[in-house]
C-alpha cells in the first residue's frame, strides 16, 4: 500500500486538521505519559514552518457525551509545554482572538455543534495552532456520522493523519474526514506503518511473539494471522488465561471473557498448539493488592487470580526470546502496575531490548508497553517502538486500517 506523504501535500498558507493519537493517561489533571504526544512534534514542527494554520483533533479515552472530567486541557497544557507555546484557552463565549507575539497554543473550549468557530480560525495567523475539544464528545465520531465528518472538514483545507494508535477505529475522523479533503500521512505514522510492513513482509527467523494484556477479545481476531507469521507465539496475560482454560487448567478468578472466546481458542489451538506457548508456574493472589505466592500452573486454585507469569515461564520464554531474529512485544505479562506482579513485564521487556539492534530487531508497541519499558529505562534500545497496540497487531495480521486504507494514493 502506497499512503500520501505530508511532503507531498500543499500545506503552505492552508488550514491543516492534523488528527492526532493523544489518548495518552491523565492523573489529577495532568497527564503522565507524554510519549504520543512527543512523537507528534515533528509533523507539527513541519507543519508550522510550512506557515500552515494547525487544528488538532483528537479524543481522550471513553466519555459517554460532554464530560468536562475527560476535557482536553490537560493535553493541550502537556503539549504547550512540550512545545514551548504559551497556553492560551479561549472559552465559548469568545469572539476575538487575544494577539501574542510569542508562539502559543490556542485551546477551544467551544461544542463545534453548537458554536461556529471558523471566524476564530480565520483569525489565527498561519504558522498558529489550535486544539479543538475531545471528540468523542460528540455522537457523530464513533458511529462515523458522514455529518459530522462534513462539520469537521468546513473547518480546513487539507487533512493529517497522525494517529497511528487510533487508525483501526472505522470512526468519522479517521475514515470519512480524509476523503473530504486533501489528506495524507504523518510522519510519524508513516514510518510505522513502513517498518509494520516491512517486518510483516521480511521477518528474520526465527520470528517470536510476545502477546500480553487484558483486552481478549480485542486480540482474537487478529491471533490467527499473527500465528501464521511468527514461529512462535509466548502468550500472558488475560490470552495466556483463555488458553490455559481451554486446556483443562483452573484460572481461578481470571476468567474474563466471553463464551464464543473458548471455541475460537480451542479452535485455534488445535490448528497451532506446535507455536503456541503458555505459562508454566504463574503469581497469584486473593486479591489484586493481597500478597502474591508461586504456584506450578496445575495448583491454581478457584479463589486465585493470576497476576503474572512466574519464574519458570520467564526462563522458558527467555530461552525461546533468545532464540529470535524479530522479536515483536505488545501487552504485558501481568498486572504489571501493582509492583508485586511486574516482575514477568519488566524481566522479559528487559531482555527483549537487550537483544534488540543487534541479535534481532526488536518491535514493541501498545500504551502499556510503552509504559513499561520506559519503566525499565530501556525505550532507546528497541529497533522500533509503535504508538499503536491494536492497530500494530492488525497491521501485522495483515488487516485492513480504516485510517490507513483511507490515505491509500488513488
Amino acid at each position: 500500500m502506497n499512503l500520501s506523504s505530508l511532503k507531498s501535500l500543499n500545506v503552505s498558507n492552508k488550514t491543516v486538521l492534523v488528527r492526532t493519537g493523544f489518548d495518552v493517561p491523565v492523573e489529577d489533571g495532568r497527564v503522565t505519559d507524554v510519549f504520543r504526544i512527543q512523537r507528534a512534534l515533528p509533523t507539527l514542527d513541519y507543519l508550522a514552518k510550512q506557515k500552515a494554520k494547525i487544528i488538532i483533533l483528537t479524543h481522550l479515552d471513553r466519555p459517554g457525551g460532554w464530560d468536562k472530567n475527560l476535557s482536553l486541557r490537560p493535553v493541550a497544557e502537556a503539549l504547550s509545554h512540550l512545545w514551548r507555546r504559551k497556553l492560551v484557552v479561549i472559552g465559548p463565549s469568545a469572539k476575538n482572538l487575544p494577539e501574542y507575539d510569542i508562539p502559543h497554543l490556542y485551546f477551544f473550549e467551544h461544542n463545534i455543534l453548537e458554536t461556529d468557530i471558523k471566524s476564530l480560525i480565520t483569525q489565527m495567523r498561519f504558522g498558529d495552532v489550535a486544539m479543538l475539544e475531545n471528540l468523542r464528545f460528540y455522537e457523530g465520531e464513533s458511529k462515523n456520522d458522514p455529518e459530522f465528518a462534513k462539520k469537521l472538514a468546513a473547518l480546513g483545507q487539507a487533512y493529517v493523519n497522525e494517529a497511528f494508535s487510533n487508525s483501526h477505529r472505522d470512526h468519522a475522523s479517521m475514515a470519512s474526514l480524509p476523503k473530504l479533503l486533501p489528506s495524507a500521512a504523518g510522519l510519524d505514522l508513516q514510518r510505522d506503518f513502513e517498518t509494520l510492513s516491512l517486518v510483516m513482509s521480511h521477518p528474520k527467523r526465527p520470528l517470536v511473539l510476545l502477546l500480553g494484556g487484558m483486552k481478549t477479545s480485542d486480540r482474537l481476531p487478529t491471533l490467527e494471522n499473527l500465528l501464521k507469521l511468527s514461529d512462535f507465539v509466548l502468550l500472558g496475560g488475560g490470552l495466556a488465561n483463555l488458553f490455559l482454560k481451554v486446556k483443562g487448567f483452573e484460572v481461578g478468578q481470571s476468567d474474563n471473557w466471553r463464551k464464543d472466546d473458548e471455541r475460537t481458542a480451542r479452535t485455534m489451538f488445535l490448528n497451532f498448539h506446535d507455536k503456541i506457548r503458555l505459562p508454566l508456574d504463574a503469581v497469584v493472589s486473593r486479591k489484586a493488592s493481597a500478597a502474591a505466592e508461586c504456584v506450578a500452573i496445575d495448583k491454581i486454585k478457584p479463589g486465585h487470580t493470576i497476576s503474572d507469569i512466574g519464574p519458570k515461564t520467564i526462563l522458558e520464554y527467555s530461552r525461546l526470546i533468545k532464540q529470535a531474529r524479530t522479536l515483536i512485544w505488545n501487552g504485558p505479562m501481568g498486572h504489571f502496575e501493582l509492583k508485586p506482579f511486574s516482575h514477568g513485564s519488566l524481566a522479559l521487556g528487559r531482555l527483549v531490548a537487550g537483544r534488540s539492534k543487534s541479535l534481532a530487531f526488536g518491535v514493541a508497541g501498545g500504551g502499556e508497553t510503552i509504559e513499561i519499558i520506559r519503566r525499565a529505562g530501556v525505550v532507546g534500545f528497541f529497533d522500533h517502538v509503535s504508538t499503536g497496540g491494536t492497530s500494530m497487531l492488525s497491521a501485522l495480521a495483515g488487516r485492513a486500517l480504516p485510517g490507513i486504507s483511507a490515505l491509500e494514493k488513488p
